[in-house]
């Protein structure tokens, strides 16, 4: 027998204690269904928020160490020649480093743009992946 959930009482009372049964059981199902629904929810929305703390951490990791690798990368560059310079020599490197130190202050933003891009799509899925949570989390608190 294949009744509807949403019944009125005088339907209610008009079924047989087997109907009744039947209705309960399958009502049981639902709830035990919607319920792992839930926790499989809740379970992503924890993974998420992992995710969303790892990704923010790694990008910030990745630019203060490509930061620190520029700068010492130019400072000993900037030693060795000045030790191997004379006057009008130290003009030229000094030219040559202040040179390199505007390409890589470009490449450090390019670097920085590329990861905030990276960063920008991963809350972009991670939005979505919110947004199907709440929708999961209202189909199971609704009766």
């Amino acid at each position: 027998m294949e009744r509807s959930t949403h019944l009125t009482e005088k339907e209610l009372r008009s079924l047989s204690r087997h109907e009744m049964l039947e209705l309960l059981l399958r009502q049981e199902i639902e709830i035990e269904k919607l319920a792992v629904e839930k926790e499989e929810a809740i379970k992503l929305q924890e993974e998420n928020a992992e995710i969303r703390e790892k990704t923010g951490a790694t990008t910030e990791t990745s630019l203060v160490m490509t930061e620190i690798m520029s700068a010492a990368q130019n400072a000993a560059e900037l030693y060795l020649e000045n030790v191997k310079a004379t006057g009008t020599e130290r003009k030229e490197i000094s030219e040559r480093i202040e040179r390199r130190n505007r390409e890589s202050a470009l490449a450090s933003k390019k670097i920085l743009m590329d990861t905030q891009n990276v960063f920008d799509r991963q809350l972009e899925r991670l939005v979505a992946a919110r947004a199907e949570l709440a929708d999961m989390v209202k189909r199971v608190e609704m009766p």
